[in-house]
């Protein structure tokens, strides 16, 4: 079964989905966390911090890759990735969230 006939995969929830991602990214807690800040290590904070928004990049990638993939069956997938910040691009994504560093996969 294609991905965009699973409920809950369609093209309207990838949308709110995504519009709930750039909210995310527009929040002041993205790119600082102030609860890991309270970590008496700071240093671990900062880590498990970076590690969190790598895994985030990577799956936005791995979502990316499915609504691209014509197997899925999603119309106009161009649209619905470039609707939203960071615009189907993980480069766009590691911009934002300071980690330009980070290889993109796949």
């Amino acid at each position: 079964m294609p991905l965009a006939r699973v409920q809950g995969c369609s093209s309207q929830s990838v949308s709110v989905a995504l519009q709930a991602f750039d909210s995310f990214l527009s929040s002041l807690d993205v790119l600082t966390s102030p609860s890991l800040s309270l970590l008496s290590l700071p240093r671990l904070g900062t880590l498990i911090h970076r590690t969190a928004l790598e895994r985030i990049a990577r799956a936005y990638g791995k979502i990316c890759q499915a609504i691209k993939d014509p197997k899925n069956k999603y119309e106009f997938s161009g649209t619905l990735l470039g609707s939203r910040r960071p615009f189907g691009q993980v480069s766009v994504l590691l911009q934002v969230l300071g980690l330009d560093a980070l290889e993109e996969e796949g």
